[in-house]
C-alpha cells in the first residue's frame, strides 16, 4: 500500500476504512478523523483500521494531572490528547492494538 487510506465494501454491507501509515495529520488527526466518522452517522457499519505513533489518548471527562506523567510524555515525546468521548487513559504505539465498538 501506497500509505494512503484505502476504503472497501464487504458483501455484507460493512464499509472498511485502512490506514496503513501512522495517518494522514498524525495522532490527533487520527483522533478528529474518528470524532467526524462518528458524527457523521454512516449509512452501513464502518470498521476502521489504523495505527498511531506514540501516544497518550485520554477520555473527556478525564483530568491530565491525575491520568498522566506529563512530565515523563514530555520528555519522551510522546503527546497527550484527549477523545471526544469518554472512557480510560490508553497508550498508542505502532505495535499496539486498540478498537472500537
Amino acid at each position: 500500500m501506497s500509505g494512503c487510506p484505502v476504503s472497501a465494501r464487504f458483501l455484507g454491507g460493512m464499509d472498511v476504512l485502512v490506514q496503513d501509515c501512522a495517518g494522514l495529520g498524525g495522532e490527533a488527526a487520527n483522533l478528529a478523523l474518528e470524532e467526524a466518522l462518528v458524527r457523521a452517522v454512516p449509512p452501513r457499519p464502518l470498521l476502521r483500521i489504523w495505527q498511531n505513533g506514540a501516544c497518550v489518548v485520554i477520555g473527556r471527562g478525564q483530568r491530565v494531572s491525575r491520568e498522566v506523567n506529563v512530565a515523563a510524555c514530555a520528555a519522551s515525546g510522546v503527546p497527550v490528547l484527549r477523545r471526544a468521548s469518554g472512557g480510560g487513559t490508553v497508550y498508542h504505539d505502532p505495535a499496539g492494538f486498540q478498537n472500537r465498538a
